[in-house]
């Protein structure tokens, strides 16, 4: 049966669907064994589905890689894969602009569905939110809410451009068990090893009202009650 849009019930299914493309993307199987505190390495940046999902811009060449910050390709290709067809958002094909649209599109005003991190010492993302943390500004990255991590202070990530902008073609995607601590001081929750503060979350039932196409769940590891459910196409 396929789930009215407006219900928790789709929010929920869509985050699980979220989750499922980010593991596809990254090359990392759904049930993969996380080491606590640590990275399992998924695709390098030649594998055919980390250039479908970067539009072959992280390269060809070292020269390109080195010079490119793929992190955020990711999570305008999830938003693209679920539906959401606003062009102001969605950084990809003949939409896509270099450089500090990756980020901006995805904030406020641009991103009507975006919001800022709570306050909240208590507050972790929902799993399927699409995150975006940083320190200075010019360090910002973005991350996909994969699940709980391996304890209360850790959270587990799903990441494009895990080395940086470096020349090298590894590591490409890496799913995490990422650190994930609130800071007094701050008045910030702090994600990763580089300790950056999270500023700017996409959460499922946010992207709901905004999904004008057929999601799809081509190559994601989800079972046919959740295509089902979400009216979605697998092929």
């Amino acid at each position: 049966m396929v789930l009215e849009k407006s219900s928790s019930e789709f929010a929920d299914a869509l985050g699980q669907a979220i989750v499922a493309i980010s593991y596809s993307m990254c090359g990392v199987d759904l049930e993969a064994k996380i080491p606590v505190g640590d990275v399992v390495k998924g695709y390098d940046k030649l594998a055919p589905e980390y250039i479908r999902v970067t539009e072959g811009r992280d390269g060809p060449g070292p020269e390109q890689r080195k010079k490119y910050s793929s992190c955020a390709d990711q999570l305008h290709a999830i938003l693209d894969r679920v539906g959401v067809r606003l062009p102001t958002v969605i950084n990809r094909g003949k939409n896509h602009i270099y450089g500090s649209a990756q980020m901006t599109k995805l904030q406020k005003p641009t991103c009507p569905f975006s919001s800022s991190a709570p306050n909240d010492p208590a507050y972790r993302p929902p799993v399927g939110s699409l995150c975006l943390i940083w320190t200075t500004g010019n360090d910002a990255h973005a991350l996909v809410i994969l699940g709980p991590g391996s304890d209360d202070n850790h959270i587990t990530t799903g990441n494009y451009g895990a080395g940086g902008m470096s020349e090298s073609t590894s590591p490409g995607a890496i799913v995490a068990d990422s650190p994930c601590v609130w800071d007094a001081q701050r008045k910030a929750l702090l994600i990763g090893r580089t300790k950056r503060a999270l500023h700017t979350v996409i959460t499922p039932a946010a992207i709901v009202p905004y999904i004008d196409a057929q999601i799809n769940l081509t190559g994601a590891r989800v079972t046919d009650s959740l295509i089902e459910a979400l009216g979605a196409k697998w092929e």
